[in-house]
């Protein structure tokens, strides 16, 4: 591969935990089929992993050693054939390859970047910001991985397949997926990230988007149980009208039509007999009929609220116990014996073709009834 890899984050973002997840779980960092793993140069501290450490501190150690090495003068120990096809990792890259101003000279260190492919070495750059690292040093950039906190209070892994100068304006132009702090590679290494546990603050949303999902199939099945309720009530019109113009002959008592004939309105027929039900007036006792009553339609366990049962209405029933409630949220409803069974295609009765009926056409130009036709002939219900 012989590239240079940048991953950038702030303090606590996870940046160093998933360098050393890599180390632990990636193909490359695992010993090929004969057993041979590649060198790794690395500043990471406290890392418990197969490494040789370097260091990375101008002012503690500014050329390497037979004791240590140094990332100040890689460009003179990396150029050995046995460190050929290496990984250098390097923590913190600033205090190796800082910025520098746009006039001055290229050091050493910077200028072997140009030429590290031919030896076959791999680098891995690591930093809190972009803006921190070597002009020269940005532009060899081949993958750039940056984490950040989303609005969701999760962690978003971003990457370019180049050196992403501003990593928040330039989110839009990056591969976005959720990224997930590897908590079994805690113990392989020492940083201050990981003990602190810079924790991020979640959004409401990541515990109100699972429940939205639960309750929303319910919500939609007791709406189509209200509109195809609404709808079979609106079919019905025609007999209620028929009751309002002949309440004898629909079996409803004529009380408003008693009054109307001669009956005295009372002040105690406008007084409810229960205080919260307005329609419990006597004076809407000849109109006032039951339609439907309580039947449970769905129970949502779960929540602030706990268990809850409520009606093909959307209304909750409060006399079910919560112990009945969870029964029924987790095991299913029990049969309803009151539920009217679906009429199937196949059983409904075949509808009689039309009676041709016979016309006489006088001489007026008008047709007359037919002499067959009676028109106290009884006429068949629909």
């Amino acid at each position: 591969m012989a590239e240079v890899v940048l991953i950038t984050g702030t303090p606590g973002s996870g940046k160093t935990l998933k360098l050393v997840s890599m180390m632990a779980k990636d193909p490359m960092f695992q010993p090929d089929e004969n057993g041979i793993s590649r060198k790794v140069f690395t500043n990471i501290k406290g890392l418990k992993l197969s490494h040789i450490p370097v260091s990375s501190k101008l002012k503690e150690q500014s050329a390497s050693t037979d004791e240590k090495l140094s990332f100040h003068d890689v460009y003179d120990w990396i150029e050995k054939p046995e460190n050929h096809g290496s990984i250098l990792i390097i923590d913190e890259a600033q205090d190796v390859w800082p910025a520098r101003s746009p006039g001055a000279k290229v050091p050493p260190n910077v200028e072997w970047l140009n030429t590290h492919r031919h030896l076959g070495v791999d680098i891995f750059v690591l930093t809190q910001n972009p803006k921190y690292l070597d002009l020269n040093l940005r532009g060899l950039v081949k993958k750039h991985w940056h984490i950040a906190a989303n609005k969701l209070g999760m962690r978003t892994l971003l990457e370019w397949k180049y050196c992403a100068n501003n990593p928040i304006t330039q989110a839009k132009d990056a591969f976005a997926s959720i990224y997930k702090l590897d908590d079994s590679v805690y113990d392989l290494y020492d940083s201050a990230e990981v003990h602190t546990e810079n924790k991020t603050k979640r959004s409401k949303w990541v515990y109100v988007l699972p429940l939205a999902l639960v309750l929303a199939p319910i919500f939609l099945f007791v709406s189509y149980k209200m509109l195809k309720q609404n709808y079979s009530a609106d079919r019905e019109v025609p007999g209620l009208e028929q009751a309002a113009s002949d309440p004898a002959a629909a079996g409803v008592p004529d009380t408003v039509g008693s009054y109307a004939n001669g009956g005295n309105l009372t002040p105690e027929m406008f007084v409810p007999t229960l205080a919260e039900k307005p329609e419990s007036k006597p004076i809407y006792n000849g109109v006032r009929q039951v339609k439907a009553f309580e039947r449970v339609a769905a129970c949502i366990d779960g929540g602030k609220s706990g268990c809850a049962c409520y009606t093909d209405q959307a209304t909750k029933i409060r006399e079910i116990p919560e112990a009945l409630c969870r029964e029924y949220a987790h095991e299913g409803l029990p049969f309803d014996p009151y539920r009217e069974q679906r009429q199937t295609a196949d059983s409904r009765p075949a509808e009689a073709p039309p009676e041709e009926r016979p016309q006489i056409l006088a001489l007026d130009g008008q047709p007359r009834q037919n002499i067959a036709y009676s028109n106290d002939a009884p006429v068949l219900a629909q």
